[in-house]
């Protein structure tokens, strides 16, 4: 795909330069390995910007910026976290992802053309031939506005746990932002911080006979609890939790998985002190 940006003569190639240094440094900040590169236009002579092709995890993470950046309610097919790994997305796949990121950047009122899905030195991905100095400046401004609200995201948690800990649950996780944009990492808690988080985000009371070490089928329900009660507490986010059984001199742990930065803070309202909860 090429595109002719007359920008790029009219501004000159400082503010194309200017374009490329925000961009970079904004993918940087994020935690995105990603080139931008200055070429030049063979049907015009022209210099423009040029990204390398996306491959289905770039489609993935840029959808990601774009929909924190821009404060457009994410759509969770296009932000597994399946796809930030080394696993290549098939062409189907990636055709829907790419159709979400088009769809994104439109939102965001970005006008950044996406290339069809094709094959690119021997592997499938989106090509980005050229992108304007308004579309990299407009994306640049996203990226940065989407790390802020995700660092606000991850304070505002860790604040709220900071606050539990001087009450007694002192082996909270500390919150960590993962460089997905959309995800704030956790971490494993024992049985009765479990049970007690359950009960301040309203669940059900609870009775365990030993709730340090309950056996199997408690400790599934326990966090079934806590699923459930974060499930309520945050208009249906998400907490995977996994249970860890005690060993090697270790106590049984429940592991809870990354959530979305939506649900972080949503959860973070939700235990603050004073919070009233329906």
């Amino acid at each position: 795909m090429t595109t002719t940006i007359s920008e790029a003569a009219d501004c000159g190639p400082r503010e194309l330069l200017q374009a490329r240094n925000r961009l970079a440094d904004a993918f940087a900040l994020a935690g995105v390995q990603h080139a931008v590169t200055i070429q030049t236009d063979t049907s015009t002579e022209e210099p423009v910007l040029q990204l390398r092709p996306l491959d289905g995890p770039d489609v993935a993470r840029l959808t990601a910026l774009v929909t924190a950046g821009s404060h457009v309610p994410p759509t969770p097919a296009a932000l597994q976290p399946r796809l930030f790994g080394s696993m290549a997305a098939g062409e189907e796949e990636l055709e829907g992802l790419r159709e979400q990121l088009a769809t994104a950047l439109d939102t965001a009122g970005v006008a950044l053309e996406l290339g069809p899905v094709r094959t690119l030195r021997g592997n499938l991905g989106v090509e980005l031939v050229s992108v304007s100095i308004d579309a990299a400046n407009s994306l640049a401004l996203l990226i940065h506005t989407a790390v802020e609200a995700c660092q606000e995201t991850v304070n505002a948690l860790e604040k709220v746990f900071a606050h539990l800990a001087a009450t007694g649950l002192d082996d909270l996780p500390v919150p960590k932002w993962d460089h997905r944009l959309d995800r704030v990492a956790l971490g494993p808690i024992s049985m009765p911080t479990a049970l007690e988080l359950g009960g301040r985000l309203g669940a059900p009371v609870m009775t365990v006979e030993e709730p340090e070490e309950p056996h199997h089928a408690e400790a599934e329900a326990i966090a079934q609890r806590l699923e459930d009660a974060v499930r309520a507490a945050t208009g249906g986010g998400l907490m995977d939790i996994r249970y860890k059984p005690a060993c090697d001199c270790k106590p049984s742990r429940l592991q809870l998985a990354d959530i979305a930065f939506t649900t972080a803070l949503r959860l973070a309202r939700a235990l603050e002190p004073g919070a009233e909860l329906s």
